[in-house]
């Protein structure tokens, strides 16, 4: 798939300044549309190709000419154009008709619908299968679909690098402090117009976080309320889970491409990420990889509604088994959940049947262990990024999940090093150094094993992180060059 980017095409520079001249085309007469100055033709264009963009292709190398007078010769470069010169995708009222409230056609779209009694539409119009649910399911299964339009509903026009980092320190600030969060809520879609720049994935977290507090609050209000604590490892245990599984089911929704996973600012990350970004450490592991063969690909295959994506959200948050949760808390979730599940069976049974109910059932919540593993890698992932990302640390990220684990390192062994004498030898003097080990290639830490450690990590007098690697003939090098050229660590 060709991924719209932000570099410019070729274009006619004389109209991209004019005033009252379509910044896109260049046509003369413009009004403001999108928060941009545009022709109705290029507004119109840009409405329809959002939900077209995954089919669109360059065949020159991106670097078509947009004008009034070839404007329709590359959709692709066109809708470029659109992103570039600042057409806000999230100003396009996704519920209404590409050009206006064709009162004909929408007419005609009803009868469609009316002829067409299983196939799923929005909440607000009840489809026949759901009519025939039991109240108490049918109830259960509207507030879910309610609290997840109100979870992506953005409350401002703010751009994310905007919004965010929040200004909080602690998740418990969050949720004692709700207004805290008003106008903090970027809409969330998954439509992959951009490639996501390595800056963004902090951004990207932190909307997400928000999601999974506002899912926590809401729950809470169905079950009589969870005390701050029990908000806390909730919130703190779904964060993860929520966004894997849901980067990877609307990824599976809005495109085909195998090599393109989805976030939620209109964005996507490729699977070669060591190859886009020079700073990856959100991304490491195989992170987009796994997500797109163990996640996506077998979600395409389910074709999950939007009642079933609901109830596994909700499931994703309702575990009763996390250790922090009170006793008191772990029995209202284990309520809550065996209700959700209970809805979540209903809408299959009356989707796909009732003989073929169970297999459905079962193969939709064997995605759930996989959701589980790729998050547990994801944790790992911004934990290691607090620590060593180039891209800074958040103190509320920080809070939830730590930094990497970094213990002490016995000062005798980096003076060693640095002067390039046997562990085993006894320095004339001794150095007290402040370093950090790498404990996921540390096997144990003792003197008598230390030549099973590979690598470590030393703060240096400038706040640098040095790499200390051994060699296999038993001496040091650091950052790989010649330990007899270094100066010492730190005192």
């Amino acid at each position: 798939m060709s991924s719209l980017s932000y570099s410019e095409p070729t274009t006619s520079s004389d109209y991209d300044n004019a005033n009252g001249c379509c910044r896109v085309c260049g046509e003369a007469q413009a009004s403001m549309h999108y928060g941009v100055m545009t022709c109705y033709g290029c507004k119109g264009f840009f409405r329809r190709a959002l939900k077209r963009a995954n089919t669109y292709r360059c065949k020159n190398d991106q670097h078509c000419k947009i004008d009034k007078h070839v404007r329709n010769a590359c959709r692709f470069c066109r809708l470029k154009r659109c992103l570039m010169v600042g057409m806000d995708p999230t100003a396009v009222r996704p519920d209404r008709d590409f050009t206006g409230p064709h009162h004909t056609t929408s007419k005609k779209l009803s009868v469609i619908k009316k002829q067409k009694p299983n196939v799923s539409t929005d909440s607000d119009n009840p489809t026949e299968w759901m009519k025939r649910l039991p109240l108490e399911i049918r109830t259960t299964l509207l507030t879910l679909l309610n609290i997840e339009a109100k979870v992506i509903k953005g409350d401002t026009k703010l751009k994310p690098f905007e919004l965010y980092p929040l200004p909080v320190s602690t998740l418990r600030e969050l949720i004692e402090d709700p207004m805290k969060l008003k106008g903090h809520r970027s809409e969330m879609r998954y439509e992959p117009y951009t490639m996501t720049k390595s800056e963004e994935l902090v951004l990207i977290a932190y909307r997400r976080l928000i999601a999974a507090v506002d899912w926590v609050n809401q729950m809470a209000e169905l079950t009589n309320g969870f005390s701050l604590d029990d908000k806390v490892a909730l919130i703190k245990n779904c964060f993860a889970p929520l966004l894997v599984f849901n980067c990877a089911v609307r990824t599976a929704d809005v495109t085909n491409d195998p090599n393109v996973l989805c976030l939620c600012n209109f964005s996507f990350v490729p699977r070669n990420t060591a190859k886009a970004y020079k700073d990856s450490y959100h991304l490491e592991n195989g992170l987009v990889g796994r997500a797109l063969d163990d996640l996506v690909t077998p979600l395409r295959n389910l074709r999950l509604l939007p009642e079933e994506i609901v109830c596994l959200n909700a499931t994703i948050i309702l575990n009763p088994h996390i250790k922090e949760l009170s006793p008191e808390g772990s029995q209202k979730v284990i309520n809550l959940r065996n209700k959700v599940q209970d809805t979540f069976y209903c809408v299959i049974k009356e989707t796909k049947g009732v003989d073929q109910a169970n297999v459905h059932y079962g193969n939709r919540l064997l995605i759930l262990p996989v959701v589980t593993e790729i998050a547990i890698t994801l944790c790992e992932n911004l934990q290691f990024a607090q620590t060593f990302s180039s891209l800074g640390r958040s103190s509320l990220l920080t809070n939830i999940y730590g930094e990497f684990p970094v213990e002490e390192f016995p000062p005798t062994i980096v003076t060693n090093a640095i002067s390039g004498t046997s562990q085993h030898s006894k320095p004339e003097t001794t150095t007290q150094v402040k370093t950090y080990t790498d404990k996921m290639t540390q096997t144990s830490y003792s003197k008598d094993n230390l030549k099973d450690t590979q690598l470590h990590f030393v703060l240096s007098p400038k706040n640098e992180i040095i790499m200390l690697l051994r060699r296999k003939d038993g001496k040091w090098n650091v950052n790989d060059t010649d330990t007899s050229q270094m100066s010492e660590v730190i005192v």
